[in-house]
């Protein structure tokens, strides 16, 4: 059963593997039926891009910056800057995850 929290991914029960996006198999041992688990949604910035012309529903964000980050526990996921200054945001900054509604 998926666990209600808001930052979730599996982890391989036999290696130990953090996999995220969700998979039926271990993406590293081929173990059937990973774990769930909730990420703390602390990590570092990968990369980042900062977006000047953006699509129609997110018109009035721009400039805004999206970003791919190393989570704690061990996988990558991409994200948009909830807040602070996107020309400011560097490789290597700390970030904790926000979720929020909407566009």
């Amino acid at each position: 059963m998926r666990p209600k929290a808001n930052c979730i991914f599996e982890r391989c029960g036999s290696c130990d593997a953090a996999i995220f996006y969700p998979r039926s198999l271990c993406t590293e041992c081929g173990a059937p039926d990973p774990d769930w688990a909730v990420s703390k949604g602390l990590g570092s910035v990968y990369a980042c891009s900062i977006v000047h012309r953006p699509p129609p529903a997110f018109k009035d964000e721009a400039p805004y910056a999206v970003l791919l980050v190393d989570l704690d526990e061990g996988f990558r996921m991409m994200s948009r800057l909830a807040e602070g200054d996107a020309e400011s945001i560097s490789i290597g900054d700390r970030v904790q995850v926000v979720f929020n509604d909407g566009p």
